[in-house]
């Protein structure tokens, strides 16, 4: 999980990668394609997911953390 701020989190949130985001996070990004955002306390957070190694309910649960994007 990596912290980035409220511009990064918004621009991701609307499909879009965000040049500001550090090199290792847009390479991340784009290779697992789908990511959870979630924030806590005006802190905003991006996690990398890949969905083939997640079953039906670790999916559920995620959804309940935060937002489930994918990245094209």
């Amino acid at each position: 999980m990596e912290s980035i701020n409220q511009s990064q989190y918004n621009n991701l949130l609307n499909g879009k990668l965000d040049s500001t985001l550090p090199d290792h996070v847009i390479s991340d990004i784009q290779y697992t394609k789908t990511i959870l955002l979630s924030k806590q306390n005006n802190n905003y957070f991006v996690e990398y997911v890949e969905l083939d190694e997640l079953c039906q309910e670790e999916l559920s649960e995620m959804m309940h953390h935060g937002s489930l994007i994918t990245i094209s």
